[in-house]
């Protein structure tokens, strides 16, 4: 079975960013003209790699593991694992570059995605899901409000190969979404869990999972035949004792 891994863009990274490609470097302004601005900078830094490499960190190593994944990047767009591409400092998260900063007016993800989404490092979002196979999709909650309109649009034959993975219960997962977010929780921090760590890595982990144990089980599973799967297993891992069985 053919699978497909994409994930959140992760702040650290193989090379430092330059000047230009940071959010600090914007002139605030409308999400219009900060967007125009950055895309503007892209084609300034000459020193690139490959997506795979570029980004570090847990979270990112674990999706690796499962497969090379294409990236969800704040700064880039929806980027192919070998397309080869700049460092820089963005993100639609609260905390260190996030771009809202530098915006006059509403944090508003996914129409800052809608505005940088064409540039000449990113592809579209056709590109993850051509071909047969699972799509797992690793996100945090910013990064899933970023995405979720293009998701939806997608037709239901792609969203029924689509498994998504976030941190807790995102509050606003759109309706046609909602039903693809597998359901992981706290569970994945119990003593059993051969996987654990923190939230802020807690969807790539959770992915990993999937993949080694779900996708493992039932490799034709639908929706909700995964769904009950990580149900299931949620509550193997609350009552299986430390010097138990490792699953």
């Amino acid at each position: 079975m053919t699978v497909r891994v994409a994930t959140t863009c992760s702040s650290g990274k193989a090379m430092s960013p330059i000047w230009p490609l940071q959010a600090a470097s914007l002139r605030p302004g409308s999400i219009e003209s900060v967007s125009a601005a950055w895309l503007a900078n892209l084609p300034c830094a000459v020193e690139r790699m490959p997506a795979s490499d570029l980004y570090q960190g847990r979270g990112f190593g674990h999706a690796r593991t499962v497969a090379r994944p294409f990236v969800i990047s704040a700064g880039l767009g929806l980027v192919r694992p070998e397309e080869l591409i700049p460092s820089y400092s963005l993100t639609v998260s609260a905390g260190a570059d996030d771009i809202f900063t530098r915006i006059n007016g509403r944090r508003d993800p996914a129409a800052w995605w809608c505005a940088i989404r064409s540039n000449p490092f990113s592809c579209p979002m056709d590109a993850l899901f051509e071909g047969g196979g699972i799509v797992l999709m690793a996100l945090s909650g910013p990064y899933l409000a970023m995405v979720a309109d293009e998701l939806e649009r997608r037709p239901e034959s792609d969203l029924d190969r689509l498994r998504i993975f976030v941190p807790g219960s995102p509050r606003h997962v759109p309706p046609r979404l909602a039903r693809l977010v597998m359901p992981y929780d706290g569970r994945m921090n119990s003593p059993a869990s051969e996987l654990r760590g923190p939230l802020t890595d807690f969807a790539p982990r959770a992915l990993r999972d999937f993949a080694g144990t779900a996708l493992e089980a039932l490799p034709d599973g639908d929706v909700s035949q995964h769904a009950a799967f990580v149900s299931a297993r949620m509550v193997e891992l609350e009552t299986v004792p430390e010097s138990g069985p490792r699953p």
